[in-house]
């Protein structure tokens, strides 16, 4: 099974994220796929630091239309 849209990079999951990803792994998650779009690229930073440290976890990155507007170079 693959969850093909989580945020597991966002901050309250932090102290929990091992057991949540221990939990998922033990129900039968074999990848998932962290999506990092928000207000600024830090959620992008985020995901793709999340898929570099995991194997399982791949990052997809993208700016929600009514972000744009707040989006730099």
């Amino acid at each position: 099974m693959i969850d093909s849209h989580c945020h597991l990079d966002f901050s309250e999951y932090g102290p929990d994220r091992p057991e949540v990803l221990a939990r998922a792994r033990q129900a039968g998650v074999s990848a998932m796929v962290c999506i990092g779009s928000g207000g600024d690229m830090t959620f992008a930073r985020n995901a793709t630091a999340l898929a570099d440290a995991e194997t399982d976890i791949y990052a997809a990155v993208g700016i929600h239309p009514h972000d744009v507007a707040k989006m730099v170079d």
